[in-house]
């Protein structure tokens, strides 16, 4: 709330004391990015901490992702920390826009670096603003939140996602466009702490 009042006392002398449910709601969302962004660097340094002194060999483990291990997750994790933008676009615009094969192609590429230094990529961007053109801070979140999850269900390491995340990412989901109960359901399905037995 601390942002909302600093707005509405710099525009109050300016509209004779009042703001527009607009611009109150510009000013939360403001603060609310800003929360989402701490959000995603303590998920990324949690990642990073989980996965530190882990060996090629200890993330060579199947996830539920269909052909995917561990690392495989981990490389398309730091992704957008080694790939530029224009890198990427070309890429898509290859595979027709494809985004699942545009994906497969980086991590396959990345996965072949050390796990060590794919965890040190991650760790040293853990505070980077890095959004896909056109998206807020909710789409890196519900990627970490979601991969890094991942990747500790393959590796059996529990972890438990706050709150805050949970609910951002739940956000995040029921704005698409493409949405259902289910669809969100499923992805929140992902967040869960619960190791298979």
């Amino acid at each position: 709330m601390w942002f909302v009042i600093e707005v509405k006392q710099a525009i109050s002398p300016l509209q004779n004391g009042g703001i527009t449910t607009m611009q109150t709601r510009e000013a939360t969302t403001m603060k609310n990015n800003t929360d989402t962004w701490k959000l995603i660097t303590a998920e990324r340094i949690a990642l990073a901490d989980d996965l530190a002194g882990l060996t090629d060999a200890d993330l060579d483990v199947a996830t539920e992702l269909p052909g995917w291990t561990a690392k495989d997750v981990l490389a398309h994790a730091v992704t957008p920390f080694l790939v530029s933008i224009p890198k990427y676009v070309l890429t898509m615009m290859r595979f027709g826009g494809n985004i699942d094969k545009t994906n497969e192609k980086f991590a396959a590429q990345l996965v072949q670096r050390p796990a060590a230094e794919l965890v040190q990529v991650l760790r040293d961007n853990a505070d980077s603003q890095w959004a896909p053109p056109g998206d807020g801070p909710d789409m890196p979140l519900t990627e970490i939140a979601v991969h890094a999850q991942d990747i500790r269900r393959a590796l059996g390491i529990a972890h438990r996602v706050s709150d805050g995340v949970a609910g951002v990412v739940r956000e995040g989901a029921e704005a698409q466009k493409k949405s259902t109960p289910e669809s969100v359901a499923n992805l929140m399905s992902r967040l869960d702490t619960k190791l298979a037995s």
